[in-house]
């Protein structure tokens, strides 16, 4: 084991825009209406916002890498992300002429939301940007939302590929998450061929299930989700390359699938984690109980949960406990890392007996386990 962790997240940046809409709901947008917010939020989005200040309020040290414009918003970002540390802008590329990313997010009561967004200096990210002579001294990689980055998804991929084989190389642990693609555009990108040539290079992947199914080309829909297609799609992701599979099912938790023993050992993973606590495991636990104000960014929040519960040293079932613990903190507030606390008192307050929410996922053939609350233990698990 390690005793000092550095972590780098790279990837996606952008200024969030969070109108505070306390009344009404989407259907009352309409050509010439107005509708009155109650205020306005500014935060630091993207993998590197979300991700990477959750990981240092978590107690970890982090260096972060991104490319934002020289503009008002790439100043507002750069303001932002000094409060929490002014390490944190230390590697941030501010492109001269360049455009800041920005997102605004539509987030009325009861509704889940719905992103305007603006790509920016993004798409002009790749890997020179990281600097390969300074990544060694990081001990755990993690880069999220090529879908959103150009450089990243054209070419099949191939510029993924490259950055995530030459830092895999150097016996770094690496962490992968995704985003939602869009829709709309007239890209035809092959996903699936992507994930598959990238999954060999990558310790940690951890999509949703919205953004898995839609890169699978699997059309099924919320209400017909079930434990066993989550095996399916466990099972699949191995066998592409995987490591340890995550899957964020939003309000019902997180579905963890990982390699055998031998895969394992054979990955950068056996600097970091107890072999034996990890190898062969298969489980989903659920959500705690709190209440929702906000949900941006809690994916990625619950995702600095896991690398944290990772690497601290903790098991497979109690890093993914600390994940959705993370993500429970999240969503108390409108912005993503406001209440996230240091790893310990997450802990801490898992062991003060916080309740879980209701498993509402047909999972025939699974068991259920009592640990720090239910664990419900699916098909492929071997202790």
């Amino acid at each position: 084991m390690i005793n000092k962790i550095e972590i780098g997240v790279a990837g996606y940046l952008a200024l969030d825009i969070i109108p505070k809409w306390e009344k009404g709901s989407l259907s009352s947008l309409a050509p010439g209406k107005l509708l009155k917010m109650d205020g306005v939020r500014l935060s630091v989005g993207g993998v590197v916002g979300n991700t990477g200040i959750a990981l240092k309020k978590l107690g970890y040290d982090v260096v972060c890498f991104a490319q934002i414009g020289d503009d008002y918003f790439g100043q507002i970002v750069l303001k932002m992300l000094e409060r929490y540390d002014k390490s944190l802008t230390k590697h941030i590329v501010q492109k001269p002429a360049g455009a800041t990313s920005y997102t605004i997010v539509l987030n009325p009561p009861g509704t889940d939301r719905v992103f305007l967004t603006f790509s920016g200096e993004n798409d002009n990210f790749n890997e020179d940007n990281i600097d390969i002579n300074f990544i060694k001294e990081i001990v755990i990689f993690h880069f999220g939302y090529p879908p959103l980055m150009k450089r990243f998804y054209i070419d099949e991929g191939n510029e993924l590929y490259r950055m995530f084989s030459k830092i895999y190389k150097k016996g770094i642990v690496t962490s992968l998450d995704m985003a939602m693609p869009d829709e709309n555009s007239e890209e035809n990108i092959n996903w699936k061929n992507i994930i598959a040539k990238v999954l060999p290079c990558v310790d940690i992947f951890i999509p949703s299930i919205d953004e898995l199914l839609y890169m699978f080309n699997k059309d099924i829909q919320e209400d017909s989700l079930s434990c066993e297609i989550l095996c399916e799609l466990g099972n699949e992701l191995l066998e592409m390359g995987g490591k340890i599979i995550g899957i964020k099912l939003g309000d019902q938790g997180l579905y963890i699938r990982t390699a055998n023993r031998r895969i394992l050992e054979s990955s950068n993973l056996r600097n970091v984690i107890k072999i034996s606590e990890w190898a062969n495991k298969e489980f989903i636990v659920p959500c705690f109980k709190t209440k929702v104000v906000g949900t941006t960014g809690a994916g990625d929040a619950t995702i600095a949960g896991f690398i944290a519960g990772l690497a601290k040293g903790f098991s497979a079932e109690i890093a993914a406990k600390v994940a959705v613990g993370v993500g429970a903190l999240s969503v108390s507030s409108f912005s993503c890392t406001d209440k996230i606390t240091h790893v310990d008192k997450v802990i801490e307050k898992i062991n003060s007996g916080w309740e879980t929410s209701r498993f509402i996922l047909p999972h025939e053939n699974w068991d259920q386990e009592d640990l720090y609350g239910e664990i419900f233990i699916g098909p492929n698990h071997k202790s």
